[in-house]
């Protein structure tokens, strides 16, 4: 299974010519390489906050997957059919 993120899908690379990380800024931004949506099979949304959630019977991060359902140049809305509210396992959050 081939694995991508987001950034590597639109055709950015992890660091700029100089070295320095790839942060992307406000505005428009042009990636160094060839978008490369058409080879996505599936979506993977995930998180490491929660705990609980499994991908194949093993333990993962996703909270929701899904195949975009639209053409090229589209705008991919998705919502979950059955919200599934999973724990926050995440101890370093405080909240006050």
């Amino acid at each position: 299974m081939s694995r991508s993120t987001l950034r590597t899908v639109l055709g950015f690379n992890a660091t700029k010519p100089d070295g320095k990380p790839n942060i992307l800024e406000m505005g428009s931004v042009e990636s160094e390489n060839t978008v490369n949506i058409l080879d996505i099979s599936s979506i993977l949304v995930s998180c490491d906050l929660t705990g609980n959630s499994y991908l194949n019977g093993d333990l993962s991060a996703v909270l929701y997957s899904f195949f975009p359902g639209v053409g090229v140049g589209h705008k991919i809305i998705q919502r979950p059919s059955q919200p599934l509210y999973l724990p926050i396992t995440n101890a370093d959050l405080s909240i006050e």
